[in-house]
């Protein structure tokens, strides 16, 4: 068993900032090794903080695979990164 202590170190959730840079997060639907509830976790705090952020479902999608980067996810993947670099060049 992990210490809660090690638990609380070893996840993103708990550094999120101010600072914290644009965060764009997929996640399957069948994904098995990591619930999605931990991705919405994520999308909240960011929400909460008024940072900005994307969660896109792939409702197929298991843990990674080449779904996450076709067609419509690789075209929002492309927007985002564009978008989110101009922005960073601006501040």
């Amino acid at each position: 068993r992990v210490l809660p202590e090690r638990e609380v170190a070893s996840s993103p959730i708990h550094y999120v900032s101010p600072e914290s840079p644009p965060l764009l997060l997929y996640h399957g639907e069948a994904d098995e090794l990591v619930r999605i509830d931990q991705s919405e976790a994520m999308f909240d705090a960011y929400r909460r903080l008024g940072l900005p952020v994307q969660l896109i479902r792939i409702p197929t999608g298991g843990h990674g695979g080449a779904i996450f980067f076709w067609g419509e996810q690789f075209e929002t993947l492309r927007r985002f990164l564009t978008e989110s670099h101009q922005a960073w060049q601006l501040s």
